[in-house]
């Protein structure tokens, strides 16, 4: 007896049979969806053909039934078009879904009424209200107010979509509730020639949210157009790129926000001046909380259309929501949207395939709670894993650009666990959720570049800050959540191992002159390079040229009379040896730092120290970093150093290296930390023990330090690499020791007012050195090398071109890229660096004043008079004092010190210091003006203070003198030199903020005839009073 049919009842909602929406086409729609849709999760973009379907018990022959059927009756492929937005109202809710084109929903009825009739069920069967209704459901929405009618809006950008169906897929729920393809139907029948049009519905299990697509490109005669050929191929011109320009801005779409068309302009000039003072042959613009209105203005700008012509969006792009993503280059790439699980979140992830380069677009949840830490952290690793493990090539050449909300202020960490806030292990998570161990981030790499902070000010983790209500007015509009510290939201990382070399990194959209900003945040740009597999030039043409222009001034003068009266005796030596023991004894000899290493740096270890000179030391340790510096505090308090006052504590320096300042048997010490367990390990354990010397240069224990300990370790590589590279140490020690007391008689030696320092004279004399023993081995003497650095510094294009070590030029093939805002380049001899640019500080003004006074030094050794070059201790200052024709005074004053703190006058007045590079910045702007500091406070010994106990009263100079000679263009440079002061004066009290009571600061404009009724001289009290 012959079996019935089945009965395909159609009643099952744990099937269907769909037409899916093509996976190029599924972007945009899922933007919307992911927001509005509540089956989002579930559903693929699709119009159900049956739904409900059959039971899954019935699943399988149904399948047969359908592709028995249509090969015995093709379907041809057919089109569908969306040409409308349609609403289905519900009782409190309303379905807004995309309705196909009157022709294709005909077609799309057409098959449903022969499939139906194939499993034996009638037409009305499984409708609603025996009709049936085509639909692409995008989202629900109340039927009040007026989200409905904005929903309609964004999906009105969808009408137009169009695209050919050949077959259908069969789904069946999961206990998930999401609906997975079990099956694929052509219209055509099984066995069909189906390829060209099944639809490319992935084949992993669950749902992608996207495919790759290409971006949008435009071009003058046809504007922004998207290019969807998958054989598209970038032209030669993008092929093999070695350098690339990542920049990211947060645009602020915040409803308080100013209007974006008021804010455009310096929007895209701050990207612009950026993006233009890099020379990378590929530039690349990650920008987050973008919205509708600031994505047509965007692609409107003719100068963004120039610079970067190719984007992941048009103009008519749809956008979710309010704070989208969006990233810009001036090279072809395809695109991926990264769809996190938390709604408006996503990375967008742009791949340059020629070139193995992907970088994703991030914005990570905000705020700082235990589970939005534990959100941001799954979000990194989500796209982190994606990266490492991406279809597309990258080579691991992988880069994350954008708005991470992580909280970098350690002050802030610490209230929201005094609030109880966070837990303790939100607070350790906080510093995991970019795995340090996959990315290194190339603000700590790089160094700072312009981050220009005052580090007194600062608490660890605010330097380089890119959203600071402290000085930017937008982000000041920001609710507070914990507390109103900068912090360093916006970076650029990297995968760290691989080849990329970061070379630069600024940050841009900082306050204007008037104090306005243009976002909430500021940006951040950095260069990279990415090593080539080939080894670099054998003579790169940087130092044939430098070996070209070399002019060897030969002498045999014996210099070292003249700098004897100032080298360090035997008791000096002595109490050093004695100084560096006590250290170590009193912080080696407790259980807490038992494995602790000291090293000397700088001078002390280099031998080129004087009498008064510091002792720079690095610890390096297992403990971390705010271990050691607790610990060593408590320890080096209980030091007796004779007056009792000399213990500093910890401060910030170059804004990324915490240094605790003692004085120890009357010796000042610098101490550094590096938390390095790996290196003390090695250094402690093998036997017999490798010298440090010799460990910190091995490459195998240095790819495993993190920059934060390289950075600090750096600083010992470079002293040891200086000792065991230079040809002649003796030799160089007298000129340095030379070169030194020259600097500092004539005003030239601070790196805090932007002339140079002890990094500065020991990278530039190192050079000359190595240049010169390139070009004549054989004949180096002192007198020689000074001749010959003043000879080849003085007419040094500092503009243009940079300070390099002559061998790591030509072995690695180091090149640096510098920006319009560094004066001098100096750079460091390992990366990272608290400085890469260790002249950073020093503005135009300063590279002038150096050039001039070396000119002077070099006239000066050519007629023998090697003692007026060398000057004294008072002969430059006394020069300083009559040579110009005006003088800005800076004036600070103090009484009862005792009342206030020393130690809080003291930060004050370092904080006067700090600012005057600014001062010298703003008096460079001003054309026809020459100004120079002298870098010392000068007092007038017969002032009387005010108060009743102790104080003081100094002053710092900065001489002015128009170049004008009428006296119309002289009188409009004072007038722009008194706005310059006036405004310094402002600032710099705002900044001090003591109390008028203890303390006045003053600044204004003298003449040189009133200077000199003054009897100034410089002002020594500090090395006995401590400030």
């Amino acid at each position: 007896m012959a079996s019935s049919p089945p009965d395909f009842k159609l009643s099952s909602t744990q099937t269907a049979l769909a037409l899916i929406v093509p996976s190029h086409l599924q972007p945009e729609i899922n933007a919307i969806r992911k927001i509005h849709d509540k089956a989002y999760r579930k559903w693929e973009p699709h119009i159900n053909i049956l739904y409900p379907f059959v039971d899954t018990s019935l699943l399988s022959s149904a399948i047969t039934t359908l592709h028995a059927h249509l090969s015995e009756n093709p379907i041809s492929p057919f089109s569908v078009k969306i040409d409308d937005v349609g609403i289905f109202e519900h009782t409190r809710s309303a379905t807004v879904f995309l309705k196909p084109a009157e022709e294709s929903e005909e077609k799309i009825c057409g098959v449903r009424r022969q499939l139906v009739a194939a499993l034996g069920r009638g037409e009305g069967e499984g409708t609603r209200e025996g009709v049936f209704r085509p639909h692409l459901t995008v989202g629900q929405e109340g039927l009040t107010g007026p989200t409905k009618a904005r929903l309609v809006q964004k999906v009105g950008k969808l009408v137009g979509v169009e695209w050919e169906v050949g077959g259908l897929v069969v789904l069946r729920r999961e206990a998930s509730g999401e609906m997975s393809v079990v099956e694929e139907i052509s219209l055509l029948g099984e066995g069909s020639d189906e390829g060209e049009w099944l639809i490319d519905f992935p084949a992993e299990s669950g749902f992608t949210e996207t495919k790759w697509r290409k971006c949008y490109h435009f071009s003058p005669g046809t504007g922004w157009k998207q290019e969807h050929k998958s054989n598209y191929v970038p032209s030669d011109e993008w092929a093999n790129l070695t350098k690339f320009a990542i920049a990211s801005y947060n645009l602020m779409s915040e409803p308080n926000a100013p209007k974006f068309s008021s804010r455009l302009l310096n929007i895209v000039e701050a990207i612009s001046k950026a993006m233009l003072q890099t020379t990378s042959s590929a530039q690349v613009l990650c920008l987050q909380e973008v919205d509708e209105e600031m994505l047509s203005l965007l692609l409107r700008d003719v100068n963004l259309q120039e610079l970067l012509p190719f984007s992941t969006h048009g103009p008519s792009s749809l956008l979710p929501s309010r704070r989208n993503l969006v990233t810009l280059s001036n090279t072809p790439f395809s695109y991926y949207s990264l769809q996190f699980k938390e709604r408006h979140k996503l990375a967008l992830i742009v791949s340059f395939r020629d070139t193995f380069v992907q970088v994703a677009n991030v914005h990570l949840t905000r705020a700082l709670t235990d589970e939005a830490v534990a959100t941001k952290k799954h979000q990194m690793e989500t796209l982190t894993n994606f990266l490492l493990k991406s279809p597309t090539p990258n080579e691991g050449n992988i880069f994350a650009a954008g708005d991470f909300n992580l909280t970098t202020s350690s002050k802030t960490v610490e209230v929201a666990l005094a609030r109880k806030l966070i837990t303790p292990q939100t607070a350790r998570c906080v510093r995991e959720v970019i795995d340090p161990e996959v990315w290194d981030d190339a603000f700590l790499v790089a160094g700072y570049g312009n981050a220009e902070i005052d580090s007194e000010d600062f608490y660890e983790g605010e330097q380089g800050a890119t959203f600071d209500r402290l000085t930017n007015p937008l982000a000041s509009m920001s609710k507070v959540a914990v507390d109103d510290r900068p912090q360093r939201y916006d970076r650029i990382i990297f995968h760290r191992g691989r080849r990329i070399h970061p070379v630069g990194f600024e940050i841009f959209g900082r306050p204007a002159e008037d104090g306005t900003c243009s976002s909430d945040h500021f940006g951040v740009c950095g260069t990279f390079q990415i090593e080539e597999e080939k080894g670099a030039s054998e003579n790169p043409a940087s130092v044939q040229r430098s070996l070209d222009n070399i002019k060897i001034a030969d002498d045999s003068a014996d210099i070292g009379a003249l700098i004897r009266p100032y080298l360090p005796i035997a008791a000096d030596r002595k109490q050093r040896e004695e100084a560096l023991e006590l250290l170590h004894r009193t912080l080696c000899d407790s259980q807490s730092l038992a494995d602790l290493i000291l090293a000397p740096l700088g001078s002390y270890a280099m031998d080129t120290y004087f009498t008064d000179s510091d002792i720079d030391v690095l610890g390096i340790a297992s403990v971390s970093p705010q271990q050691f510096f607790n610990f060593a505090t408590e320890q080096l308090r209980t030091i007796v150093s004779g007056d009792g006052k000399t213990f500093k504590g910890i401060h910030f320096v170059n804004s990324v290296v915490s240094i605790i300042e003692v004085s120890i048997l009357g010796i000042k010490f610098d101490i550094q930390y590096c938390q390095a367990a790996e290196v003390v390990e090695r250094y402690h354990s093998e036997t017999p023990p490798t010298p440090l010397e010799t460990l910190i240069f091995d490459t195998s224990l240095l790819s495993t330090l993190p920059p934060s300990a390289l950075r600090p370790l750096n600083t010992y590589r470079s002293t040891i690499y200086l000792l065991t590279t230079l040809p002649s140490p003796e030799y160089y020690r007298l000129s340095h020791r030379f070169l030194a007391l020259y600097l500092k008689h004539h005003g030239l030696y601070s790196a805090k007012f932007g002339y140079l320092g002890g990094i500065h004279l020991s990278l530039l004399l190192n050079r000359v050195i190595k240049l010169l023993f390139l070009a004549t081995p054989n004949s180096l003497t002192p007198a020689t090398i000074i001749r010959t650095f003043f000879e080849y510094y003085s007419t040094f294009n500092w503009a243009e071109d940079s300070v390099l070590d002559p061998e790591l030029e030509v072995r690695k093939g180091i090149k640096v890229e510098r920006t319009a805002r560094e004066a001098i380049v100096i750079q460091a001899l390992h990366i990272p660096a608290a400085r890469p640019n260790v002249a950073a500080s020093c503005t135009r003004l300063s590279a002038l004043s150096i050039s001039s006074e070396f000119a002077r030094a070099k006239a000066m050794l050519e007629k023998g008079d090697w003692e007026a070059c060398l000057g004294s201790n008072e002969s430059g200052a006394k020069e300083f004092l009559t040579i110009y024709g005006a003088y800005v005074r800076i004036s600070v004053e103090a009484w009862d010190i005792f009342e206030v703190g020393g130690e809080i006058v003291r930060d004050a007045v370092g904080g006067v210091e700090s600012r005057v590079v600014r001062l010298l910045v703003e008096l460079g702007r001003i054309g026809g003006l020459e100004a120079r500091a002298w870098p010392e406070r000068f007092w007038a010994a017969d002032e009387v203070t005010r108060g009743k106990g102790e104080g003081f009263k100094g002053f710092y100079l900065v001489g002015v003198k128009a170049r004008e000679k009428s006296d119309e263009k002289k009188n409009l440079v004072s007038g722009k030199v008194m706005t310059v002061v006036r405004a310094f004066e402002t600032s710099v009290r705002q900044v001090t903020g003591l109390e008028e009571e203890n303390m006045w600061i003053g600044a204004d404009v003298i003449s040189r005839k009133k200077v000199a009724g003054l009897r100034l001289a410089v002002d020594r009290r500090d090395r006995v009073q401590g400030y």
